[in-house]
């Protein structure tokens, strides 16, 4: 009886600091204190690769792209192909090209361009505007 008594007092107590948890995440991003993005948050930046790799020049292209958005801080997110079975036909459905080869970069649903226009953009200094933050 002392168990079951402990056990109802324990869930109860876990339902009242859960709902009071909600009310402070509700009523704070209300005014402003909370915002949905400190809580989850946004990588618009994808990248579109693989990690199975064929060439010594597409490892090295991808990882170019990594390094420079390590080093700026930029977040993004590596989307590898080959784990899914339509992943090739979207990335290319998505750059507009039906013959579109990783890596491909992506802000969000804006298509950025490939690792030539890549390129193009930091030999012109102008990497950081190529992602379109």
């Amino acid at each position: 009886m002392i168990i079951v008594t402990s056990v109802v007092l324990v869930i109860k107590f876990s339902i009242i600091i859960i709902n009071y948890i909600n009310d402070i995440i509700i009523n704070s991003s209300s005014i402003g204190i909370i915002n949905v993005t400190d809580v989850i948050p946004v990588i618009p930046v994808k990248v579109i690769s693989i990690n199975i790799i064929p060439s010594h020049q597409l490892k090295q292209q991808q990882s170019q792209i990594f390094s420079f958005l390590d080093s700026k801080k930029i977040k993004y997110q590596a989307v590898d192909i080959t784990q899914g079975p339509s992943g090739k036909e979207e990335m290319r459905k998505k750059a507009g090209n039906p013959t579109a080869l990783p890596p491909q970069i992506f802000n969000g649903d804006k298509y950025c361009g490939d690792f030539s226009a890549f390129y193009e953009a930091v030999e012109a200094g102008k990497g950081e505007a190529f992602f379109k933050l």
